[in-house]
């Protein structure tokens, strides 16, 4: 650990002693704090130590508050301290009583007899009219007026069903209240994503089910040595499916599915990250079986994060290699986790993550097949020509990504939106929708306007990757 990292962690246990109020500990960590930033400050340059300036200051200003905060309470307990201020209280100026005859005093005022005032109660008539009102006010008594009726609003469908209350817990053991919300945010029950929605990848699909979706089916198989899966890691280009996939096996498993990001576990408070991790996998093992999804992975574990001088990437490291291991749990199928990663760039994932990434699965470019069962999916909604060749257009689309494939679709149906004119087509709308047609040039015009979004040599690394780490 460097030494700019332990000052943050003695100032951290510093500030934990003060909310303690051990306040003579506090002030020890301190003094080292400063000790260690001297020795921090020693291998930096002079245009270096002016930035780091603020944080001196800030140390040394903190140490103050502590040592002031230390001597009012020596003397609160001690009575001699104590007497000695109360003899200065009573000698001060202030208190010393003045004898000297006042000239200007007059003498008090004699009693007089004076009657009380007699105040009568004003007539009905002076009472102001209450205004009309629907709902039943008692204007004397404000405090038991009843509120009217709410009226049932005409917006939306009057028989469609209220939303259903949540029957989440609004707190769980060891979790820290603040973060219960922000985990429920990212809970989903239903992905709306199913098997029919994924075009391909059947040989991912195959290893994922045997990785996720057999241990909570039958459960007796895996016991002893043959424990589940804690981690599967889904790489390969962009836009190859590798979300849609992750939700579509949540959907699959009938199981909660948590879609974490580095925004959503990322905080700008030191040890706050940490915690929204431990709080993360204890609300996931709560509601078990559950999968906890973490898309673009290398943000938060990659080896650069791991080195770096930030103190809180090592940290954060350590909580989710500690939680994905399992420490905590007891029954591994009555907690069952399992951590399904995505990433773009698995070669910049840490050792120690790819190791508890026991299935590392690989999801290419589509194939003919695939792509050809891509363009009939993207088109299931569409009316077509029936002179298109499906199947030439699959062809051409070779060194595609499935999201490229999405976005050439729909750049050929905005081609016969721009044939007719988006004001005409304004006016008569339920004529030309009717009759607009993708064909064969609208597809080319599309293809000719959008190149692959993944380059040839991007293919070579993932292919390597895979040659050295793959675990299908």
């Amino acid at each position: 650990m460097n030494s700019f990292a332990l000052v943050e962690e003695a100032v951290s246990r510093a500030q934990d002693m003060m909310v303690q109020q051990k306040y003579d500990i506090a002030k020890q960590l301190l003094i080292e704090a400063l000790g260690q930033f001297e020795m921090f400050k020693r291998s930096l340059s002079s245009q270096e130590q002016q930035q780091y300036a603020p944080v001196d200051q800030a140390i040394r200003d903190e140490l103050q508050l502590i040592e002031d905060v230390i001597q009012e309470l020596k003397h609160i307990n001690d009575p001699v301290q104590r007497a000695e201020s109360a003899d200065q209280v009573e000698d001060s100026p202030r208190n010393v009583r003045n004898d000297r005859p006042n000239q200007y005093r007059q003498p008090a005022p004699s009693y007089k007899n004076v009657q009380p005032r007699v105040y009568k109660t004003p007539s009905i008539q002076a009472k102001p009219e209450a205004p009309k009102s629907k709902g039943k006010i008692d204007y004397d008594r404000p405090w038991k007026q009843e509120k009217p009726a709410d009226k049932p609003s005409n917006k939306g469908d009057p028989d469609k069903p209220k939303k259903p209350s949540s029957d989440l817990p609004t707190s769980y053991d060891n979790v820290d209240a603040r973060f219960v919300d922000e985990i429920h945010a990212i809970l989903i029950k239903n992905t709306g994503v199913s098997f029919s929605d994924i075009a391909g990848l059947d040989d991912a699909k195959r290893l994922l089910t045997e990785a996720i979706i057999l241990p909570m089916q039958v459960p007796e198989l895996f016991q002893g040595p043959m424990a589940p899966w804690k981690g599967v890691l889904l790489y390969g280009p962009p836009g190859t499916g590798k979300t849609e996939l992750a939700k579509a096996f949540a959907t699959e498993a009938k199981c909660c599915f948590f879609a974490a990001s580095a925004s959503t576990i990322m905080s700008k408070f030191v040890g706050d990250s940490e915690k929204v991790v431990k709080a993360l996998f204890t609300i996931a093992r709560f509601h078990a079986p559950s999968i906890i999804f973490m898309d673009e992975i290398d943000a938060l574990m990659s080896a650069n994060a791991a080195s770096s001088d930030n103190p809180v990437g090592p940290r954060l490291r350590q909580e989710i290699l500690t939680q994905m291991q399992g420490v905590a749990s007891t029954n591994a199928m009555e907690q069952h986790v399992v951590v399904l990663a995505a990433t773009n760039h698995p070669w910049n994932l840490d050792e120690a993550l790819r190791r508890r990434l026991e299935k590392r699965i690989y999801l290419p470019l589509p194939e003919l097949e695939t792509r050809l069962a891509l363009v009939k999916l993207k088109l299931r909604q569409c009316q077509v020509d029936p002179d298109l060749n499906v199947e030439e257009i699959a062809q051409i689309l070779e060194g595609y990504s499935g999201s490229d494939i999405g976005i050439i679709v729909r750049e050929s149906l905005m081609n016969q939106v721009r044939k007719v004119g988006i004001a005409e087509l304004a006016k008569n709308k339920d004529k030309y929708l009717s009759e607009m047609k993708i064909g064969r040039d609208d597809f080319l015009a599309a293809i000719n306007k959008t190149k692959p979004s993944v380059a040839q040599s991007d293919i070579a690394k993932y292919l390597k990757f895979k040659q050295d780490f793959s675990s299908e």
